[in-house]
């Protein structure tokens, strides 16, 4: 008889983890799908601060990425933000963590969630207070153990994430850590292209690139001066 009794239970409670899996999966996809709009930082780190808050129902949230100054401390500075008055963003552009502080969010269990009363900024505290919200979650952004910067989400959607829910947390902060190291890679890669670019059309002489056929398909100003601009595809 007890077994009897039992089974209607365990189907109920299975059904309800089937149900938060599929959510959380639906949730993953989506952030995913935002992340994989552009390359550029900017546009990464201010479309998957929308796509965290749209699809897990917050009413602000920013991110903040890590600046390091010395052996000990580091800074961690404003990057993006949703759901902050121009007011309250000059007061939270950046704040100070050492670096053993840093490296407990590497942690088997990186997620925190902190009380109003233990926010950093006074401004912010103010307006949670008006705003009615307890509670923010901090989301350390992570590629291969490193942490590149935090995400701030104040905890009042419908879902209310408690602390059973760090290991799906931690999936989207790797999710965003993996595509803000791409970005990254990509703006530091169009930066040197600027900049060879400008070097190459900085020199005086006269400069061809041909290719494996010898055609012509770069030349610098100089040369362009001197022969006309259509060289190009030119032997």
């Amino acid at each position: 008889m007890d077994d009897v009794g039992t089974k209607p239970l365990n189907r109920s409670a299975k059904t309800g983890k089937n149900h938060r899996e599929n959510q959380e999966l639906q949730i993953l996809i989506d952030i995913s799908s935002a992340l994989h709009g552009s390359l550029h930082l900017q546009d990464v780190l201010q479309q998957a601060l929308l796509a965290i808050l749209r699809t897990l129902q917050f009413k602000m949230g920013a991110i903040y990425l890590l600046k390091e100054l010395e052996e000990n401390a580091c800074s961690l500075d404003l990057a993006a933000q949703q759901g902050f008055s121009s007011t309250l963003i000059d007061s939270i552009q950046s704040f100070s963590l050492s670096r053993d502080a840093l490296e407990r969010f590497t942690s088997s269990n990186p997620v925190r969630w902190f009380p109003r009363k233990k926010v950093v900024f006074a401004d912010l505290r103010k307006r949670m207070l008006e705003e009615k919200i307890n509670e923010i979650i901090c989301i350390p952004l992570l590629t291969k153990k490193r942490v590149l910067g935090l995400l701030y989400v104040t905890n009042d959607g419908a879902l209310r994430f408690r602390p059973d829910r760090s290991e799906f947390l931690r999936t989207i902060g790797f999710q965003i850590g993996a595509a803000i190291e791409n970005a990254q890679l990509f703006d530091s890669v169009e930066r040197a292209k600027t900049e060879l670019e400008i070097s190459f059309d900085a020199i005086q002489h006269a400069i061809f690139i041909i290719d494996a056929r010898w055609r012509i398909y770069r030349i610098n100003k100089t040369s362009e001066k001197i022969y006309g601009d259509d060289l190009i595809g030119r032997r």
